[in-house]
């Protein structure tokens, strides 16, 4: 007999992860980039970069990402070129809770951009822009340019390259000769000097010579000094061509004059032979002379390492803080009904939190408060069901002899029209995380007992449209920062 445990597998995922069903009350675009549900008229955008599943019809088993929804008219826009087939009325589908991967690469190329991205925008083509100047824009780390005229081997002019100021690029950057105008590589293709000076209304550029003059249309680069620095210290380095002691390379890794061979044995570069008696005098300088060790140190630089001589944010960084994170949670509540306010409104009462203990030393930087449920639903036949004021809460207060109307504290609101729940239906639950600091009422280790609260004239117990929305398997949470 054929499985059909994968079948069954495969639907268990889908249920876990709808978020809605539903079906299409009236035809969408003809090119399958929209499907239109009056149900979703008024509801929360709980769609957008969802995932649409199609449960029948032309398309069906097909998913497209959602790239958003009305809710004044129902309809939900596609991300792409849509379906294969046009989305027709009593078409069911499905709003999974996964974004698909049209949505992601579009985000991804979001963030990217483009070539034609303006530099102080946010892509990485425009972060790119501020790093490497072209022509006259005011970037920072390099700039390029072609030669317009060579006054002699220490001037030449980029006429693209005026108007920075006769500060900008003296001896704070070089000038590097990227490509010889003749396309040989002629020199000086290649090398790199200093800029010493420059002349921001003619673009005139003061720069120690090359081993061979620039021409007309040579390109150059002016790079920042402490970029060009690098190259410097690649040339301190050296390679394996490096024959004299000018580089650390030749110093301890080229055989012929490798550290070892040095105090290995005897000859020119023997460490025998290097301590000469005139090189041994300079020795003498730890204990006597201009440059004694004693004349260099003295109190006044010693002074300098004094602890109120330390740069301000050395202090910083020792004092600096690390946070971290504590969640605690209630017992679960089997089910919490939310009643209409036909004859009037009473408080709700949500399961209390304990805490037992926080680490020793910490400091509360900041509480919130969190609900959870497993699923929520509308027992009133005939009409959607949904929270029907505005300004209504949960609110919190430590169980210490302490009384509602003074103090506690609102750790979680609510808009009208939330929990929004077709007639008769039970959808899934969700995690409500607040967005209060109630740090000002939980301070730490205790019990905390949570209310809707409607006495004491504070009129913000939440209340249902019609009789009754339902919570099913109910939670409250606290998430401490602490600091430590």
């Amino acid at each position: 007999m054929k499985s059909t445990a994968y079948a069954l597998a495969r639907a268990e995922m889908i249920r876990a992860l709808s978020a809605y069903e539903g079906t299409t009350t009236a035809d969408g675009a003809g090119d399958g980039t929209t499907l239109i549900d009056s149900n979703l008229i008024g509801r929360n955008d709980f769609v957008s970069e969802k995932t649409i599943l199609i449960l029948s019809g032309d398309s069906k088993d097909e998913d497209k990402g959602a790239a958003s929804f009305d809710n004044v008219t129902g309809t939900i826009t596609l991300q792409g070129t849509g379906f294969s087939a046009q989305i027709k009325a009593g078409t069911t589908y499905r709003v999974l809770n996964i974004s698909t991967v049209e949505i992601d690469v579009a985000n991804i190329n979001s963030k990217i951009g483009t070539n034609t991205d303006p530099a102080g925008t946010t892509t990485l083509f425009a972060w790119l822009a501020n790093l490497f100047g072209v022509g006259s824009e005011r970037q920072g780390l390099v700039y390029y340019g072609k030669v317009t005229q060579v006054d002699d081997a220490t001037h030449f002019r980029v006429s693209e390259l005026a108007g920075f100021g006769d500060a900008f690029f003296a001896n704070t950057y070089r000038v590097y000769v990227v490509r010889d105008a003749g396309g040989a590589g002629a020199a000086p293709q290649g090398e790199m000097q200093p800029c010493s000076g420059y002349d921001s209304t003619d673009a005139i550029f003061t720069h120690t010579a090359f081993s061979a003059g620039l021409a007309v249309d040579d390109e150059i680069l002016l790079i920042q000094e402490r970029v060009a620095q690098i190259a410097d210290l690649l040339a301190d380095i050296g390679d394996a061509s490096g024959s004299t002691l000018g580089s650390i390379y030749a110093i301890l890794g080229n055989p012929a004059q490798s550290f070892l061979s040095m105090i290995g044995y005897e000859g020119a570069t023997s460490l025998a032979n290097k301590l000469s008696a005139a090189r041994a005098a300079y020795l003498d300088n730890l204990s006597a002379g201009a440059v004694a060790l004693a004349s260099v140190c003295t109190a006044a630089r010693l002074a300098e390492l004094d602890a109120a001589n330390l740069p301000a944010d050395i202090d910083t960084l020792l004092s600096r803080v690390k946070v971290a994170v504590f969640d605690f949670w209630s017992d679960v509540a089997d089910k919490i009904t939310i009643n209409d306010d036909d004859p009037s409104v009473a408080d709700i009462v949500f399961p209390s939190v304990v805490v037992d203990a926080l680490p020793t030393g910490s400091t509360v930087a900041r509480v919130i408060a969190m609900l959870k449920f497993r699923a929520i639903k509308n027992t009133h036949s005939g009409a959607a069901n949904m929270i029907e004021d505005a300004g209504k809460t949960i609110r919190v207060m430590k169980s210490n002899g302490t009384s509602w109307g003074t103090d506690d504290i609102v750790a979680i609101n609510f808009d009208q029209n939330q929990w929004y729940t077709e007639d008769g239906a039970k959808e899934g639950g969700d995690v409500m995380i607040g967005d209060n600091d109630i740090s000002g009422k939980v301070t730490g280790v205790g019990t905390y007992e949570f209310q809707s609260h409607e006495a004491d004239g504070r009129n913000d117990a939440i209340h249902a449209l019609f009789d009754s929305l339902e919570l099913y398997d109910v939670q409250m949470g606290l998430r401490f920062y602490l600091e430590t």
